[in-house]
């Protein structure tokens, strides 16, 4: 091997393991990031909804949502697509109840206008974690990008949004478990 192949062969090397540490090391950081930055925003758009006397402080829907934005927070560096099938194989962690019944008991005591806000936050919470889930996986956001280039992303969410709201139960039940421990090594996030 010639001094310009050693050379050749060490950049390629170099240029690989560059690479392979940006797909595989920096950019899941950074959509972990990313998301817990749009789950705070949306939690600060429900605090301003709150302060404005759209909705309560103290009800109970609110401090639920509330509390699994927090546990998003909180686990966002341990989702992903397959801790999602295993907890959907699995079920939910243990949350004093079926998150769903408890959350439609939560919002059906709201006013009207109250339950489309706090509907519309959550599922702008799960779109997020639903984002998140595909750009995090490498061969996952590959294959949203060519889906995107093919539609609409705001026509496919119209389509896809009313028929994935069951879906999301078993995360969003994972999420407020853990926003209402404070495991310890764990952050534990209040609003």
């Amino acid at each position: 091997m010639t001094h310009e192949q050693l050379a050749i062969a060490l950049q390629s090397a170099l240029g690989i393991a560059l690479w392979c540490a940006f797909l595989f090391w920096l950019y899941p950081h950074y959509r972990i990031e990313e998301f817990r930055q749009r789950v705070f925003e949306l939690r600060q758009k429900m605090f301003r909804e709150a302060a404005a006397g759209r909705i309560d402080f103290n009800d109970p829907a609110y401090g639920m949502l509330r509390t699994t934005m927090n546990g998003m927070l909180g686990y966002a560096h341990e989702l992903s697509v397959w801790v999602l099938l295993f907890e959907a194989t699995q079920g939910p962690k243990e949350t004093g109840g079926d998150y769903r019944a408890a959350w439609e008991k939560n919002v059906s005591c709201l006013e009207a206008r109250q339950q489309k806000i706090i509907r519309r936050l959550r599922s702008e919470m799960d779109f997020e974690t639903l984002r998140f889930l595909i750009m995090r996986s490498v061969v996952l956001s590959t294959g949203a990008a060519l889906i995107r280039a093919l539609s609409h992303v705001r026509h496919l969410n119209r389509k896809f949004s009313p028929h994935a709201a069951g879906w999301f139960n078993t995360i969003d039940s994972t999420a407020y478990s853990m926003g209402r421990e404070n495991r310890s090594g764990h952050r534990h996030i209040n609003a």
